[in-house]
């Protein structure tokens, strides 16, 4: 199930929880019904993009990305067996290891504005990362044969990083203004930072970490879809 049909079946859940209908819901956010209607109605015609979903979130003093996490299907749900407040505690803890998927060509762009992105996919964190943390969609052969197009690696900007570790850099495109990234290993060889690609017939193989290039983060686990 996509992110969309997730907020939007959660959405729905939670309004007949709290017997809310299509006007009650758009008192309670601060939102005309007509635009209510047009992403909870019977038949939607938007979908509930990130900022939506966080402001209807915030106003219903619901847990930050409630409305992303599938075990708040209503047939996945169990019964409460302790107070509200200690079952939001509890979810809060395992929501915010929820990461976004963002793909090569725009995570360079996004990376700076990403809680404002309107992201498409989650996916829970394999291991411990920050809060700034997201998954890598691959792109190219450049880091074959380790890596290959369509592996997710997550990627965190808060780990330190050392010559030898897998790394998503970025720099400005001179060509189109806009920021690029790159997802390679680096190293240190004669006084000098590389991005290296693994693949040798890539060209270039080495990229010289000059002060056009920012190193984002440090690849910390590779996610398995299976």
């Amino acid at each position: 199930m996509d992110i969309h049909s997730t907020r939007y079946r959660i959405l729905q859940a939670t309004m007949a929880d709290r017997h809310l209908n299509l006007r009650g819901l758009a008192n309670a956010i601060d939102r005309s019904e007509s635009q209510v209607s047009s992403f909870a109605g019977a038949n939607p015609s938007k979908n509930i993009g990130e900022r939506m979903a966080r402001h209807i979130e915030a106003s219903l003093k619901l847990p930050p990305h409630y409305l992303d996490d599938p075990r708040h299907l209503s047939d996945n749900r169990a019964p409460f067996d302790h107070p509200p407040e200690q079952e939001n505690a509890s979810v809060l803890g395992d929501i915010q290891h929820l990461l976004p998927v963002v793909g090569m060509t725009t995570a360079g762009k996004l990376i700076d504005n990403i809680a404002d992105a309107e992201i498409e996919e989650f996916v829970p964190a394999p291991g411990p990362c920050s809060a700034r943390a997201f998954v890598l969609r691959l792109e190219g052969v450049s880091m074959e044969p380790e890596f290959h197009s369509g592996d997710r690696i997550v990627i965190d900007p808060e780990i330190d990083w050392v010559s030898g570790d897998y790394v998503f850099a970025r720099c400005t495109n001179t060509a189109t203004g806009l920021p690029a990234g790159t997802f390679k290993k680096i190293v240190y060889e004669e006084g000098e930072y590389y991005l290296c690609a693994i693949n040798r017939d890539w060209t270039p193989r080495y990229t010289r970490l000059n002060g056009d290039w920012q190193v984002v983060g440090k690849a910390r686990y590779q996610v398995k879809i299976l």
